[in-house]
Formats: structure tokens, sequence, C-alpha cells
């Protein structure tokens, strides 16, 4: 089966009646060699197809082979390659062994068809970094299964995210002390997208050695900082959320983040409610900062959590294997009931405008809401009413500067100094209602 980047199969392989395990083999081994052919043109999955079956004309199940789908599909391999240009400054034949707590300078380059730099090559690289392979085996899950035992490389030690500037890149990393510290080849993978046009780029080096430990490594004993929010940054301590919020977690360590989990215990790990049962990794939720390898943050869905407060605990370790902790809390209220939380206006006293802020319970349905702000003085009487439709929210938290208020009554005239009662109505297009109050003062 070939799917598409979203999941969905475009084209499927199948038989049109029984077969045995043995000739489907043949068939599987030679259609997978004519599809990623090795250097040329890569062929369409028809093609493929075709030329596995004539390459084995003396298989009997070949006639109960077809394709269901697009024949003329081909597979999105990248057009163009990367290539290592130099690790600490040496070119490819002396690289230098990437050894644990060292700092890493690397430097590729995208190249075209010929092999030459492609300067035209502009948007951003994903290079990741693995340790050296290492010898698994099957578990035998079934009793009467054999153990087979098999190689993959797939121990990584850093990704990250670097600007492609005509054509080339750099980036830099700290060795994890979690290694394997056996001398040996390890690798380099590189994928690189382009900020317009869909030729994208890929390549890989197997030359690097990794291994040992560095005569000077880096001293490191502050773990790293992480802080802790619900939908974006603008997320504050005890706010409301609804029942399917976003874990946003941002992370920084000035020696790097140990974002793969090759030490045991050294994952990023979130604890929902001090429930150490239910723990959940985020490694594969990290996304590092563009061109640095100190920064990054995680985005990690919660869904279908019970109304009330709740609370959470994101542990994280940098590259020296310092832990850090960061820890917010959160109310949950349910999407059928409005709520208004933590309602101020700034700057208070006003002297020319304020603006208002809150949170409220609706992320990303507020183009279906309205914010109402009547404002009282000290007689009670009403002396403007303001009404602001809500643009779409990221967050829970209404943006900065998008309510704003100039101190005059509805009339146009500016208002007297004193301490004025302000009420905050967000109304639903489905009529549901939600209101808060607080005072402001004015000085003209």
């Amino acid at each position: 089966m070939i799917t598409n980047p979203n999941g969905g199969a475009i084209a499927l392989v199948t038989t049109s009646r029984l077969v045995f395990s043995s000739s489907n083999r043949i068939i599987n081994n030679s259609y997978i060699e004519n599809l990623l052919p090795v250097g040329g043109s890569v062929p369409t999955i028809g093609e493929a197809l075709r030329l596995a079956k004539n390459a084995i004309p003396q298989n009997a199940n070949n006639r109960k082979f077809t394709l269901l789908g697009d024949p003329c599909t081909r597979l999105a391999i990248p057009k163009y390659s990367i290539h290592t240009v130099a690790i600490n400054g040496n070119p490819p034949g002396s690289y230098d062994t990437l050894k644990a707590l060292s700092e890493v300078t690397i430097q590729a380059e995208v190249r075209d068809e010929n092999d030459m730099l492609l300067t035209s090559f502009n948007g951003i690289a994903i290079p990741s970094v693995f340790d050296k392979v290492s010898d698994l085996s099957t578990r035998a899950n079934d009793p009467d299964a054999d153990i087979f035992t098999y190689q993959a490389q797939q121990s990584l030690l850093f990704k990250g995210q670097s600007s492609v500037n005509n054509g080339q890149f750099t980036f830099s990393f700290i060795v994890p002390k979690d290694i394997n510290y056996a001398i040996g080849e390890g690798k380099l993978s590189y994928y690189a997208s382009p900020n317009t046009g869909i030729m994208d780029a890929a390549g890989h080096d197997q030359s690097v050695i990794i291994g040992g430990t560095s005569v000077n490594p880096i001293i490191d004993n502050e773990g790293p900082q992480v802080d802790v929010f619900m939908n974006d940054a603008s997320f504050q301590f005890g706010g409301l959320t609804d029942a399917n919020p976003t874990l946003y977690v941002k992370l920084r360590d000035e020696s790097g983040l140990n974002t793969v989990g090759n030490g045991i215990g050294h994952d990023i790990i979130g604890t929902l409610d001090n429930n150490t049962q239910a723990q959940f990794v985020l490694n594969d939720f990290f996304k590092s900062a563009l061109d640095s390898f100190t920064q990054g943050e995680v985005n990690y869905p919660l869904n279908n959590l019970e109304d009330g407060r709740h609370s959470i605990r994101v542990r994280a370790w940098d590259v020296s294997n310092n832990s850090g902790e960061g820890y917010t809390e959160f109310v949950v209220v349910s999407a059928p009931q409005l709520a208004i939380e933590h309602l101020l206006n700034a700057p208070n006293p006003v002297m020319n405008s304020t603006s208002f802020l809150f949170e409220f319970n609706n992320p990303g349905e507020a183009a279906a809401l309205e914010a109402r702000i009547e404002i009282f003085n000290a007689y009670g009487e009403r002396v403007q009413t303001l009404v602001y439709p809500l643009s779409p929210l990221e967050g829970y938290r209404v943006a900065p500067g998008e309510l704003t208020w100039d101190g005059r009554d509805a009339s146009g005239a500016e208002l007297a100094k004193g301490t004025y009662l302000y009420r905050l109505q967000i109304i639903g297009s489905d009529g549901r209602k939600a209101e808060a109050c607080e005072k402001l003062v004015l000085l003209r």
C-alpha cells in the first residue's frame, strides 16, 4: 500500500485469488527493487510492477497480482541531494570523531542532478544525527516463534532545524552524554524543503565516526528551563480551558536538550494530576527552534478531560543529564457552559486609553462570539457600551489590544476622573452567556 502524507491510500498492490507466501516473497522483493532503484530515474508505480513481473517470468503468481490505483503515480522521492561539506571545519575524509559532550558544527549543501551547488535553493533543512547501528532481536511473543536478530540505526542523538540560504546551511549541537561509547560509524540524515516550489532535497552521510568522550567536555550542572502552558504562551496559571486543550511547553538549555531518550529515564515526561501510572512521553512532539539547538517547544494534545481543576508537570533533561521541571494548573469548563476568568484592564489607572484582557473557554470558536463591555459610574449609571466581535483565537486569552476604550462616554465626551465599574459579557451565537465585573480608575 502507498499512502499520501495525510495517511490516505493512493495505490494498493493486491491479489485476485489465492497465492502462496514463498513465491509472494520473490515478487515483493522484485517490486521493491524496481520501485526504489539505486540511481537513475524513479518509475511510476505501474511501471515498477510491470518491470517486477517481467524480471521473474517463471513465477506462477505473477498474473494473480494487480494494481488498484493510478499507475502513473510516482513516489515523492526528493529530486535534489544534500551532501556534508565539513564537520568542525574538516572536509570529507578527515572528519573528527564526534565524542560525548563535545560541540559539533556541521556544514552541508544542496546539489542539483549534476552534483553542483544549487544556489537558487532557499528553505529549511531538518538534519538528524544517529548513533551507530544496534543489534536487535524479535521478542518471540508467539511461544512457537523463532527469534530473529537484525540490525537497525535508530538511536537518534540530535534533530534540529536550519535555514538554507543559497543552497548552504550550517547547524551545531552538543553530543549527548547518552551515547554508545564504542568507536564506530554513525549517520547524518538530511531533508530540506524549499520556501517556494515543490522540489525538495534529501541525503545522508555514513562516514561520520561517533564514540568516546571529549577531552574538553562542556561543563553544565544546571537543568533545562521548562515553561508549561495550555495552548499558547499567553496562558496564565490557573486559567480556563475546554476539555481538549493542547499542552504547550517551551524548553531551553545552553548545552542542548535531550529529546531522544537514549538513556533510561531521560525522556521528556508529562504527568497529569500527579498520576505517575499514566505518564506520557513527549519526545516525538518536540520541535527544535530554527537555527538553535538550545531551545524548542512541545505541542501535545490532551483529550476528554473532566471538568474542574487539573495540574500538569513536565520533566526534561539536557545532554549532560541534568533535569528540569515545569508545572502549571488549569480549570476545564466544558463548551456548553461559557466561563470567564482573569478579567482585567491595562493600564489601570487609565490616562488616555486602556485594553481589556480576559480568558474564556471556547478557543477556536471565537468567531461565533461577541464581547459586550458596559461601563458604569459611581452612581450606577451606564455611561458607555462597547461591543466587539471576537476574532478566532489559538489559545484561551483574548489578544492584547483587541478590546480597547478611550475613556469617553457614549456621546464621545471625556469622562470625569474617578472610579468606574465595568461588566464584561461574552455572548455566543447560540445564546450562551457568561459575565464578570471589575473596577478601573480614570485619570485625566
